[in-house]
């Protein structure tokens, strides 16, 4: 089944709609807080689902051999407030550099002063909007499967089905792969790899 959200890439307000519209519930005008809980609860699952998505690290939401330079008075080496996993250049690895307290910290050393700028790829936790919308569409159709089932049941009769889903998955694998391929180009061997592996999931694995 197809659900037309217009003619502008999907908001969080059309994900949230189309979460309730799959149970019935009347679609809202507004994300604020004091609306419906059933549109509050079609919003935290949505937002769980994007975040469960781009944990694994894609290429929109990848940023490659970032140099992290040391604060000049400090000397530590703090990550962006969003940051959900760093991957380190291999040149830096086994020196015990590693992430804590959302900064890069010296194990060996125990300390959290960095000498000098270490590069890594970052992958970064984006608002809804701000993933494009092959990604935006399979977390919006996954959040209302999700939020399907915990309303209705799982023997209730569905809106979406497993199909509507699987569709939405191999879509996103289709035009994320295209963007990996042409923007690995150029990049280190070790980023090569990372993407390599990102997609040997099968299908739905990642789940």
């Amino acid at each position: 089944m197809s659900f037309d959200t217009g003619l502008t890439p999907t908001s969080e307000l059309d994900a949230v709609n189309l979460c309730l519209f799959v149970v019935g519930e009347s679609p809202v005008d507004t994300l604020d807080e004091d609306t419906l809980p059933e549109s509050q609860m079609a919003l935290k699952v949505l937002r769980e689902e994007s975040r469960a998505l781009q944990t694994k690290g894609w290429s929109f939401n990848t940023d490659r051999a970032v140099k992290l330079i040391p604060d000049a008075t400090t000397s530590n080496v703090a990550l962006p407030a969003n940051t959900l996993a760093t991957v380190l250049a291999p040149k830096f690895r086994g020196y015990g550099f590693v992430v804590r307290n959302n900064a890069i910290y010296w194990s060996i050393n125990q300390t959290f002063a960095i000498p000098y700028p270490i590069w890594a790829d970052i992958v970064l936790l984006l608002p809804f909007d701000q993933m494009p919308e092959y990604a935006r569409w399979y977390v919006a159709v996954r959040a209302a499967r999700r939020f399907q089932d915990a309303q209705l049941g799982d023997g209730a009769l569905h809106q979406f089905e497993d199909k509507d889903e699987e569709a939405a998955w191999s879509e996103f694998q289709s035009r994320e792969a295209e963007d990996a391929e042409y923007n690995v180009v150029g990049d280190s061997p070790s980023v090569r790899n990372i993407v390599i592996r990102r997609y040997s999931y099968r299908s739905g694995s990642w789940r």
